[in-house]
């Protein structure tokens, strides 16, 4: 049994998109694997959302009203609460500018969509077996 599938009942997701029915396709195929999933809808509130819930992954789009997800992803990496977050923006740019923004913003992937929610949950179980060893070792224990 690899790493993600030993904690995946562990890992605390916040999926944050303007678009209501992406949250729920996409959060209720998370939950469906494993994850604890709660949702919300900009990056201000995905700011104080992460506060309180205190998420190992969060899932981003990258253009929302308020606050978009790169200025969101940049104001977290500013706060030591989260430097050990994963961030993947999941979003419909599809351009080389959006995918450096993102990274450079302090994102650790970038999901294309619209994606089947297959791919969307086996990306994030590929950054769960990647970057829990190093970023959450108390929860390997």
């Amino acid at each position: 049994m690899n790493e993600a599938a030993k904690i995946k009942d562990k890992v605390r997701i916040l999926l944050v998109d303007d678009e209501p029915d992406v949250c729920e396709f996409i959060g209720y195929n998370l939950k469906k694997n494993g994850f604890a999933v709660t949702t919300c809808s900009n990056g201000k509130q995905a700011i104080k959302k992460a506060m309180q819930f205190r998420p190992h992954v969060i899932i981003m789009d990258v253009t929302m009203p308020e606050m978009d997800g790169i200025q969101a992803c940049k104001m977290m990496r500013e706060n030591s609460i989260f430097k050990n977050t994963i961030i993947a923006f999941f979003s419909a740019r599809n351009e080389t500018l959006a995918y450096r923004d993102g990274f450079s913003a302090g994102g650790d992937d970038y999901i294309y969509k619209p994606s089947d929610p297959a791919v969307v949950v086996a990306r994030i179980n590929a950054l769960v077996e990647k970057f829990f060893p190093t970023r959450f070792p108390t929860m390997l224990a």
